[in-house]
């Protein structure tokens, strides 16, 4: 962009480009400004947000760089760097980054202490964010309500306390905002009831949790690949089907069939009998 662009037109120039997913042109803009002292954190939080949602903490870290190096005392030039660390999962570097936030501000709230527990417990220090999670005043506000619930049931999956989990969510689940972090509870409850050996509940919560999820980013979960396999595989081992297999001798060379879900270390469990001498693995199906 070669025109001239006064302050006052930073933060609406700013967000404009941002929402045409220009972010990169937004965050060139901000720095200058920075550069010649006019530091807008609106516009900075703008720019770091609309790189964070597509991904890319690596310009949402290179922003709160070049404003640290200018506002170094300034507590919202650490939340930038608590975003940008957030967003790449860089958990220790992300805690360091809010403790530094509390120490040059005047007070935090609720979404601060809230965002203190998640690091703590993404470090596996449940105890330590539990202890923040007691410091928020309100943590039925509409604003954090479905959030706070899930980072509190998390720390208790965590745990392996999964009647306690089924416990805390299933009066909350019905009446929390329809959000992703909502769609999550319901997942979690889901598993805890799975592993609590309540299938059908189990079941029923996490389709609960993956409509609510589709709905929200749009997504058609009838066209997912995963769905479809196992919609094949339903029609095709029927019980008269199955039922006119032949027996197999249970000798050495008998099959042993590997299955499990997406992502679950079906792989690696086959590599590592694959590895055992008396043990020929096949080809894994496409």
């Amino acid at each position: 962009m070669n025109q001239s662009i006064s302050a006052q037109q930073l933060r609406p120039v700013v967000f404009s480009l941002c929402g045409r997913q220009r972010y990169h042109d937004a965050i060139k803009i901000v720095i200058a400004f920075a550069r010649k002292g006019y530091i807008d954190f609106d516009a900075a939080d703008e720019c770091s947000k609309s790189a964070v949602a597509f991904g890319d903490a690596a310009a949402a870290k290179m922003l709160a760089e070049e404003i640290h190096k200018l506002a170094s005392q300034n507590w919202r030039s650490w939340q930038l760097h608590y975003k940008a660390y957030h967003a790449d999962q860089r958990w220790s570097e992300a805690y360091d980054a809010l403790c530094q936030v509390e120490r040059y501000s005047d007070g935090v709230n609720d979404e601060f202490y809230l965002g203190k527990a998640e690091v703590l417990e993404r470090l596996l220090r449940s105890s330590d964010a539990t202890d923040e999670l007691g410091k928020i005043r309100d943590p039925n506000s509409p604003l954090i309500i479905s959030r706070y619930a899930l980072l509190k049931a998390t720390i208790l999956a965590q745990e392996k306390q999964h009647q306690e989990v089924v416990d805390y969510l299933t009066p909350l689940l019905e009446g929390l905002p329809a959000d992703i972090y909502a769609a999550s509870c319901w997942k979690l409850c889901g598993r805890s009831l799975d592993a609590l050996s309540r299938f059908d509940q189990a079941y029923s919560a996490l389709a609960h949790g993956n409509a609510l999820q589709a709905k929200i980013e749009n997504l058609v979960i009838q066209n997912n690949a995963v769905r479809r396999r196992v919609e094949v595989f339903r029609k095709l081992f029927r019980s008269d089907w199955v039922s006119d297999w032949s027996a197999v001798d249970p000798g050495n060379d008998a099959p042993v069939f590997l299955v499990g879900f997406p992502r679950s270390g079906t792989t690696l469990l086959e590599q590592v009998l694959d590895a055992h001498e008396g043990v020929q693995a096949m080809e894994e199906p496409q």
